[in-house]
Parts: C-alpha cells; sequence; structure tokens
C-alpha cells in the first residue's frame, strides 16, 4: 500500500501547520510542507519532510506549486490542510478596512483558491480529505476578535457547504474548531487600539485584559496536533473536530446555551461592564 500524501500550508517553525507536519510525518504519512520562505521549515527539512514554496495569496504561486505537487505525486494528492492565516486584535470600529481585506484574503480567499486548485489532485485519487484550521473565536463573541472571528467563521460555513458538494466524489471535509494552542502566532500579533478610539481611555484595561486572554492556559503543540492527526486518520473523521484550550467549554455552551451565553463572561473578563458604567456617568456629569 502506497503511503498517503498530505500538503499542509503555513508550515512555518512553530505554528499549527509546523506541528501537523511533523506528526503526520511521524505516522508514516509523505508530507509536503508549505510557507512563503522555505528557510522558515529548515528543521522539518532535517526530519526528511519535503518543503515547498508557497505564497497563498498569490495566484502564481499557487498554480506553480500545484504543478510541482503533481508533478511529485503523479498527480494525487490524499490530504490537503489549509492552516496558513493571519491573526488581527483591535475593536471593531478602529479596524483598518485594508487590514480587513488582507486578513480575509489569508484567512478565507486563500483557501478558496487552494481548494479549487487542489480538488483535481484529489479526485484523481479517488477522493480525499480536506482540513480547514478553524477557530472557536468563530463561535464565541471575543473582544478586539471580529475581524479574525469573522474570518474564521466565513472558513467554517463554506466548510459546511464545500462538505455537501464534494461528497459525491469521496472528498471528505473537515473543519478543526481550534481552542487555545501554544504557537508563536499570537506572540507576532499586536493589539491596535488608536488614540482616536471610544476605547482610548481605557486602552490599558483592554490590553491587559487581551493579554491575559492570549497568554491563557493553552494546549501544547504536539498534544494538539498528535490529537487533531488522529481525528483526522480515521476513516470516517467528524465534519468538526474540536481541540485545544476551552474547545470542550465552548463546545458544550454553545450546543446548550443560547447566543448570548458568552456576553457576560467576555465583558467581565475585558471589564466592559465597568466601562459602560464609567461611560453612563459621564453622560450624566
Amino acid at each position: 500500500m502506497s503511503r498517503q500524501i498530505v500538503l499542509i500550508t503555513g508550515c512555518s517553525a512553530g505554528g499549527i501547520g509546523f506541528g501537523l507536519a511533523k506528526e503526520f510525518h511521524r505516522r508514516g504519512l509523505r508530507v509536503l510542507a508549505t510557507a512563503r520562505r522555505v528557510e522558515a521549515m529548515n528543521e522539518l527539512a532535517t526530519l526528511g519532510i519535503e518543503t515547498l514554496p508557497l505564497d497563498v495569496t498569490k495566484e502564481d504561486s499557487i498554480s506553480a506549486c500545484k504543478d510541482r505537487v503533481a508533478q511529485l505525486t503523479e498527480g494525487k494528492l490524499d490530504i490537503l490542510v489549509n492552516n496558513a492565516g493571519k491573526f488581527s486584535r483591535s475593536p471593531a470600529t478602529d479596524l483598518p478596512l485594508d487590514k480587513v481585506r488582507d486578513l480575509f484574503e489569508t484567512n478565507v480567499f486563500s483557501v478558496f483558491a487552494m481548494i479549487q486548485a487542489f480538488t483535481p489532485l484529489l479526485v484523481a485519487n479517488g477522493g480525499g480529505k480536506i482540513l480547514n484550521i478553524g477557530s472557536l473565536n468563530a463561535i464565541s463573541p471575543v473582544p478586539l476578535g471580529s475581524a479574525y472571528g469573522a474570518s474564521k467563521a466565513a472558513l467554517h460555513q463554506y466548510g459546511n457547504i464545500l462538505r455537501v458538494e464534494l461528497k459525491p466524489f469521496n472528498i471528505k471535509v473537515i473543519t478543526a474548531v481550534t481552542g487555545g494552542v501554544q504557537t508563536n502566532g499570537t506572540a507576532n500579533s499586536e493589539t491596535f487600539i488608536p488614540s482616536t478610539s471610544l476605547y482610548a481611555p481605557f486602552r490599558e484595561t483592554l490590553l491587559e485584559a487581551d493579554k491575559k486572554l492570549l497568554e491563557g492556559g493553552s494546549e501544547s503543540l504536539d498534544s494538539f496536533s498528535k490529537g487533531l492527526v488522529s481525528k483526522v486518520l480515521q476513516s470516517n473523521p467528524a465534519a468538526w473536530v474540536w481541540g485545544g484550550n476551552s474547545a470542550l467549554l465552548v463546545r458544550l455552551l454553545s450546543t446548550f446555551g443560547s447566543v448570548t451565553t458568552f456576553d457576560g463572561p467576555f465583558s467581565r473578563m475585558f471589564k466592559l461592564d465597568l466601562i459602560a458604567k464609567q461611560f453612563n456617568a459621564s453622560r450624566k456629569s
């Protein structure tokens, strides 16, 4: 039996794609790891993992990668993992729209492009799997995360429809609803609250709360990767697979609670209830 072949986007060192590449490789799959900078995957290369350059926001880069993969695999692919993404933290009313568009270009539109490009290789294989890396932020209303959460919510629904459309071709579409994982993704992001913001007077309060949230409990990358790969490699994987810190809690509350279940806890976490009191008091004075 030939080795299964998996192509993964966003495999720079320290991220989820990096962890998944190592775990799929450990399980005996042939891994094609991609990132914009090949040198960011040097550690994977030393393990014997094949690394390829790919900028998921560039059509010519996707096309070149597809041609190279087809050449390496005789035109077939078993698993496509869409992991490449960007992170954003800012109040919704302060988001620069050019940055929002850039975020959606990476988190949403690039996934459309990758799937359109590589689905023929899955079909040629007689079927396969597509794994899209989603987020709890698509479900829970985390303050300062509107753009990122909206992009992941779009990805979740795209996956839901794609799952139905591709079923006739024996392609299973899986969405990983991901909680806190120890990666370098959030460490490289900056929370944007400009001096003109409604929240400018409370900037330090929000930044402190945001820091606590981002630095809170997270599942180790190795543990998360092992769990996710095990779920994906099942013969009949679930449509949504959950992992990372708080995943079980959010799953339960979103299933059995109301749409506003998370409003109170997040308002208190970010001191928005105190901000409301200060705002209303200032209007009366």
